[in-house]
């Protein structure tokens, strides 16, 4: 394309330099720039304005299962998947107010995150939250709508294959995170009585794909709806002010599972069979979320999108001489949280950069190491 000085250059060049004299050449740019800007007038009138948008994030309390029976926890990790979606389906047929409704398993309840149009007005979100209300606590859902969230929530669940495809692949790294990650937590937590089954939730899903399920399902929605507390309670200041203004009863949260502790030798290292992850290891930590709510941010900001070299840098030993960036991806179980991933391109850097995290000698700002429980690295090779 051709600039300004490009053009006036092409234009008073050659024989016909003649026929366009200074004068006329810049009428014709003062022309031109004079429709341009009319044109991109014209435009920019044309587009609607951007709506603004307000939301609320608020969770609903369900009655928590008996978390030393893992087939109970399991029974509810995975009903409560099926509700969600449920509800969501549900809410987005018929007369709904002008919201979008995104619902979630926060194990042991749900989460809900209500979004308006900034025009509509609060009490636009006021209906929402009652039609969500209405449609968990009269509600009813039929076979075939609960047979449809089924086989959606095993789609969602479905388990990637560490055989068949190229889990190596450089545009593939938060996949592999997630992957890798999720076997991480089937090896340490191999006895846990609360994650064990809530990781096999995809197979718990297809085998209530049927009428007994549906049943089932029934029956476990009929208790929770008889509990006291089955209801919203706010995930911030700012929900709590709104739900007290709209009159609705608040609840609380259930109490959340205590996890048993994982499952480390003494390397600090672990192996996952994975051959199509081209030999990767990454980094695998908890931090303890109970002692801060913000721990799993607080890692991510510290060392993610970061280079070897400055974190390193950050150490009492030698540096890297490493450009390799970290990527870091959270993993969690159906709202259960505080697992964080991270890998590097460069291997033996990342391998390295373990090390020094688990003596504690680094040293980001961001970082409060009485928060982290554990570092783990994972190898596939």
């Amino acid at each position: 394309m051709l600039s300004c000085r490009d053009e006036q250059w092409f234009i008073g060049q050659g024989s016909s330099a003649g026929l366009f004299p200074k004068s006329r050449i810049r009428f014709l740019l003062f022309l031109l720039g004079l429709l341009c800007a009319l044109y991109c007038s014209h435009v920019s009138i044309a587009q609607p304005a951007r709506d603004y948008e307000i939301m609320i994030r608020v969770g609903f309390m369900l009655q928590a299962p008996n978390y030393a029976d893992p087939i109970e926890v399991g029974r509810h990790g995975t009903f409560a998947t099926v509700l969600a979606i449920l509800l969501e389906n549900a809410f987005a047929v018929g007369s709904a107010p002008a919201c979008t409704l995104s619902a979630g398993v926060d194990f042991p309840d749900l989460q809900l995150l209500v979004i308006a149009p900034a025009s509509a007005g609060t009490t636009v979100l006021k209906r929402c939250l009652e039609k969500i209300r209405d449609l968990l606590t009269q509600g009813s859902f039929d076979q075939r709508a609960f047979e449809s969230a089924v086989r959606e929530g095993a789609r969602l669940h479905r388990p990637f294959s560490l055989e068949v495809g190229n889990l190596a692949r450089p545009d593939g790294v938060y996949t592999r995170l997630w992957v890798l990650g999720q076997e991480s937590l089937k090896k340490l937590y191999r006895d846990d009585q609360v994650l064990r089954p809530l990781l096999g939730v995809h197979d718990l899903l297809v085998s209530v794909d049927n009428e007994h399920g549906y049943r089932s399902f029934l029956n476990w929605f009929a208790d929770q709806r008889r509990s006291d507390h089955f209801g919203f309670y706010p995930l911030s200041d700012r929900a709590a002010e709104q739900l007290r203004e709209w009159d609705f009863s608040v609840s609380q949260p259930s109490t959340r599972p205590g996890l048993g502790r994982p499952t480390i030798d003494s390397s600090g290292h672990l192996y996952v069979r994975a051959p199509n992850a081209g030999g990767r290891s990454v980094v695998f930590l908890r931090c303890d979320r109970t002692r801060d709510r913000a721990c799993d941010r607080n890692v991510i900001r510290a060392f993610c999108n970061k280079t070897l070299d400055q974190l390193l840098g950050t150490s009492s030993s030698e540096p890297a001489n490493s450009k390799s960036l970290l990527h870091c991806r959270p993993i969690q179980v159906l709202g259960i949280s505080g697992w964080i991933a991270i890998e590097a391109e460069d291997q033996d850097g990342l391998k390295r950069f373990c090390n020094e995290l688990s003596l504690r000698r680094l040293h980001p700002v961001e970082l409060d190491y009485s928060t982290i429980e554990y570092v783990v690295l994972v190898n596939t090779n």
